[in-house]
C-alpha cells in the first residue's frame, strides 16, 4: 500500500510549480540585491557615504560589492566636491 502511495504522489506533483517558486525565490533575491548594492541610493553607498564622513564602521564591506555598487564613483564625487569646497573658501580642509 505504501508503494502505491508513493507512486501516486510522484504523479500528481508537477515540476512546473517547483520551477515557477524557483523564478520567484530569483526575482525576490535580485529585488533585495538591487536594494543592497546596486539601485539608487542603495546602501552599500549610503554605508560607504557615512565612513567617508568619518564614521568608523567595525567590519570592511568586500570590495566586489563596493564595486557592483560604484562605490569607486562615489569617491570621485566626493573628491571633486572637496576639491571645489576647498577652492572656494580659500583652501581649508573639509573636517
Amino acid at each position: 500500500m505504501e508503494h502505491s502511495n508513493r507512486s501516486g504522489l510522484a504523479h500528481t506533483r508537477r515540476p512546473q510549480p517547483l520551477g515557477t517558486k524557483i523564478g520567484e525565490a530569483n526575482n525576490s533575491y535580485k529585488e533585495a540585491f538591487s536594494k543592497l548594492a546596486t539601485g539608487p541610493g542603495n546602501l552599500v553607498r549610503q554605508v560607504e557615504m557615512l565612513r567617508e564622513l568619518g564614521l568608523k564602521p567595525k567590519k570592511k564591506l568586500k570590495p566586489k560589492l563596493l564595486e557592483e555598487a560604484g562605490v569607486e564613483e562615489l569617491e570621485l564625487e566626493l573628491e571633486q566636491s572637496l576639491a571645489l569646497g576647498a577652492g572656494a573658501d580659500g583652501g581649508s580642509e573639509a573636517v
